[in-house]
């Protein structure tokens, strides 16, 4: 019980000489709560960590291994003594089980892994999901599959580089849930999200938020103020499964594709514009 042991997210972005931020083990009030560290209680490859700062075993790393390495998560949480937030059957497995990858393409296949085998270690009942998306997708989508990638943070107000910065960013980005215009039952087929499905209460939520950018000096409103960053562009994007034109085909491993659109729409006091120029 030390108070300068803060765990990773104490640390700037990166792992150097053994510290960074999103590059540690998992604690919980400052204590290891790492679970799937013992090579013993694993019964295939070995351990889900590969070294004492928790970063991912890589002999993982062949033909259907992270499916293993989900296997083995579940087989770990089966055997910890370790209660509460940890208990199989919850999202929360996912948090006190993952390690750090040091690359994009290993994390991608896990987190894969992890979406493609929830039925096998989620009961759904944090969040309050499903696994039948033709017949329940508001609540099939909900899944806690996060990643967790540290960055520098940066500041707009002392002019220091980072995400927080929107002189860095390309825009400000309105992303649609999955089912925000539902599903039609009679020709199974998705219906294309788009920004009228959005119930009045998400869209004043929405304006809310473009208040906060603008009031924050992040959004700029205004044609001239296009090319500008901070400035005014707006970018909207929508997902949609496999099998968008026959979603007969749905299980519990459908995938989902995320694509960029444009479309004008009025927001409360905010008129979104699509120029092609831009």
């Amino acid at each position: 019980d030390d108070d300068s042991s803060v765990g990773a997210g104490g640390y700037p972005a990166g792992f150097i000489n053994g510290e960074g931020g999103g590059a540690g083990c998992h604690y919980d009030n400052k204590w290891l709560s790492q679970v799937g560290m013992d090579a013993d209680q694993a019964p295939s490859v070995g351990s889900l960590t590969g070294d004492v700062h928790c970063q991912c075993n890589y002999d993982y790393n062949y033909p259907g291994g992270w499916a293993d390495w989900v296997d083995n998560m579940k087989s770990y949480v089966d055997q910890s003594s370790y209660a509460g937030v940890g208990q199989a059957g919850q999202s929360w497995v996912q948090d006190e089980t993952a390690c750090w990858m040091n690359n994009f393409h290993d994390l991608i296949r896990l987190q894969n892994e992890l979406y493609w085998k929830r039925e096998a270690y989620l009961d759904n009942t944090v969040p309050e999901s499903d696994f039948d998306f033709y017949n329940n997708g508001d609540a099939a989508r909900k899944y806690w599959g996060w990643n967790e990638i540290a960055f520098t943070a940066g500041d707009v107000w002392t002019d220091t580089p980072g995400v927080n910065n929107p002189q860095y960013w390309d825009a400000v980005f309105i992303f649609l849930p999955a089912f925000t215009c539902g599903i039609n039952t009679v020709d199974n087929v998705y219906n294309w999200d788009e920004m009228g499905c959005v119930t009045q209460e998400g869209l004043d939520f929405l304006e809310a938020k473009l208040d906060d950018y603008v009031a924050n000096g992040a959004l700029i409103p205004g044609f001239d103020n296009m090319g500008n960053r901070p400035g005014s562009s707006i970018a909207i994007a929508r997902q949609h499964p496999e099998w968008k034109d026959d979603i007969t085909h749905w299980d519990a491993k459908t995938g989902w594709l995320r694509k960029f659109y444009c479309e004008n729409f009025q927001v409360g006091k905010y008129q979104i514009v699509y120029d092609g120029a831009s």
